[in-house]
């Protein structure tokens, strides 16, 4: 099961919290293997190489670990660079991933080469960066 929240339709904070907050609640407390998803239209084209990382990826890792869909390939991704936030609950440590437009220029580095590591052990052909997709992260990040 899926629980997605889009923080373009939340204006306010605190109310998107409590509702996320239950969400997870609820699902805890009946036991549900769940993923949490948080997403924004704020991702732009600083995140296009990622996504098209992504894309490339997901046929491959959808096959060996049963994940399906972009999200849930990104979500292990995210996962297996640590970009998550560990919550300790009564049942135990649940892990929520980050919003991409949190990460760091670091975070999405970790991101990207283990993207390009999965690449290369299927033998993914051209599959770097275009260098149009590597200005846009550089130009977002040296904003900041």
């Amino acid at each position: 099961m899926k629980i997605e929240f889009d923080f373009s339709k939340h204006q306010d904070f605190p109310k998107l919290q409590t509702e996320v907050s239950f969400a997870i609640a609820e699902h805890i407390s009946k036991g549900d293997n769940f993923a949490v998803s948080f997403s924004s239209n704020n991702s732009g084209k600083q995140l296009r190489g990622y996504w098209r990382l992504i894309g490339l990826i997901q046929p491959f890792i959808e096959e060996a670990c049963g994940i399906r869909g972009k999200d849930e390939v990104s979500s292990f991704i995210k996962r297996q660079s640590g970009f998550v936030k560990k919550i300790k609950t009564k049942q135990g440590t649940i892990f929520i991933d980050k919003s991409l437009t949190k990460a760091t220029k670091e975070d999405l580095k970790e991101m990207i080469d283990k993207l390009y590591f999965i690449c290369e052990f299927y033998e993914i052909k051209d599959y770097e960066l275009k260098p149009q997709e590597q200005r846009d992260m550089e130009n977002y990040f040296n904003k900041e």
